[in-house]
């Protein structure tokens, strides 16, 4: 499944660089593995036209990691902008 996700943009750039493997976000979209997930770049509440595409290869249970339940992690796996263009 697709879904749309803005990111502020010092993150933005850390997961285009390799550096920002994960997102912790509210478990509210019941994430699964296999998910691709459209990260768009975001500025003061503002979209900077730029966006990447990824794969969510790991999705945390509710209460791992001392996260409150109603948190998730996703780990981000495959880059997939290079297949969407």
């Amino acid at each position: 499944m697709l879904r749309e996700i803005r990111i502020q943009s010092v993150y933005f750039k850390e997961i285009l660089k390799g550096n920002l493997t994960f997102l912790v976000r509210c478990d509210n979209k019941n994430y699964k593995v296999g998910d691709v997930i459209r990260l768009k770049e975001s500025e003061i509440n503002k979209f900077t036209g730029k966006s990447t595409l990824r794969r969510v290869s790991f999705v945390s249970k509710r209460n791992e990691f001392a996260l409150e339940p109603s948190f998730t992690v996703l780990s981000l796996g495959l880059c997939l902008d290079a297949i969407a263009t």
